[in-house]
């Protein structure tokens, strides 16, 4: 990224026979005191014995029933002014998100065996979003299904009126549908049973690093992308910060 930047710096600069190489790289990095960090992230520890019984249950659970009915939720975070997992940073400095890491929404996706998905649920902060002005329905922004609160966190509140709605909608349709989600609060006991055309089946306790779906790659592939558009917008401003402070 620091040498897409520099190309671009180059040729507003009208400088002529620069290409950005890697040997260009290390010397930028050394002169300016930059190495490569990552940030330590966590790992579940979950009994393999526990895993096997519950996917033998799920196939149980779900047998009879057609692809494109059997559905999963799972929620996560979007660190919109975190730094990414690996970042340039002066050496001897500690890689630290700061006070802007913590400034986050919460998305929900849910999907089905199938490949089919619906449009995903954005928690944030404010009500109405100063980005969202020129929006004329700031619930449903760009495809998708805007809540907030305090927290920008999922609750049982959200979680309620999204699948009242989804129920409501598939009794029109006369579908029925099984959903596995997280045995979480926001997600409590009494909703099972609660939406006469909903299924609902909760994970296992502590093991949704193994049998939760949407961990498996869908929700780890939307953050890279995530991710890589957010340094993107991200990268002039370090690059300018950089370049600035000697």
């Amino acid at each position: 990224m620091l040498q897409e930047e520099a190309l671009l710096i180059a040729e507003k600069l009208g400088i002529i026979g620069f290409s950005a190489s890697n040997g260009w790289l290390e010397s930028f990095k050394k002169q300016h005191g930059i190495c490569n960090k990552s940030v330590a992230g966590e790992e579940a520890d979950v009994r393999t014995e526990t895993v096997e019984s519950w996917c033998e249950r799920a196939r149980e659970i779900t047998r009879g029933w057609k692809p494109e009915k059997i559905w999963n939720m799972d929620e996560t975070e979007a660190f919109w002014r975190g730094l990414p997992e690996k970042t340039l940073s002066e050496k001897g400095k500690r890689c630290s998100g700061g006070k802007k890491a913590k400034q986050r929404n919460t998305w929900a996706f849910y999907v089905n065996a199938a490949g089919g998905k619906e449009d995903p649920i954005v928690i944030g902060k404010s009500e109405k979003p100063r980005c969202f002005k020129k929006l004329k329905d700031v619930k449903r922004p760009y495809k998708c299904h805007y809540f907030s609160n305090k927290k920008a966190w999922m609750n049982s509140e959200i979680m309620n009126s999204v699948l009242s709605k989804l129920n409501k909608r598939l009794i029109r349709e006369k579908r029925n549908i099984i959903l596995f989600m997280d045995n979480a609060p926001c997600n409590p006991p009494c909703f099972e049973g609660k939406f006469p055309n909903i299924k609902i089946v909760f994970l296992p306790k502590n093991t949704t690093s193994e049998t939760q779906p949407l961990d498996a790659g869908i929700i780890a592939n939307w953050k890279i992308k995530y991710k890589s558009d957010s340094s993107d917008m991200y990268a002039p401003e370090q690059m300018d910060r950089l370049t600035h402070q000697k």
